[in-house]
């Protein structure tokens, strides 16, 4: 394959010839799905953990204190989230 003369003889590694598949890209992507999937079963994980913990018999004021800890963040969550709906609709109109 005829190389351009100004071109430089060693190119790194991530450069792909014309046509080929793109390596880094197709691992980015599946990097990116992988890091979406675990991140969204870590905050459903946390967003369901203060019923799992109040659904219990008894628990102990320690645990008690997590979960209102947790119930709090989950509220100020969905609360901001309603917050910037609402601020994108007012923008729009």
């Amino acid at each position: 394959m005829p190389q351009n003369p100004a071109a430089p003889h060693h190119l790194p590694w991530f450069f792909t010839a014309p046509g080929a598949t793109d390596g880094l890209f197709i691992a980015m992507i599946v990097l990116l799905i992988v890091a979406c999937v675990v991140i969204g079963n870590v905050f459903f994980y946390l967003y369901q953990l203060p019923m799992q913990m109040a659904g219990r018999g008894r628990i102990h004021k320690i645990q008690a204190q997590v979960v209102a800890v947790l119930a709090l963040a989950v509220t100020e969550a969905d609360s901001d989230a309603g917050r910037q709906s609402r601020r994108q609709g007012q923008a729009l109109a």
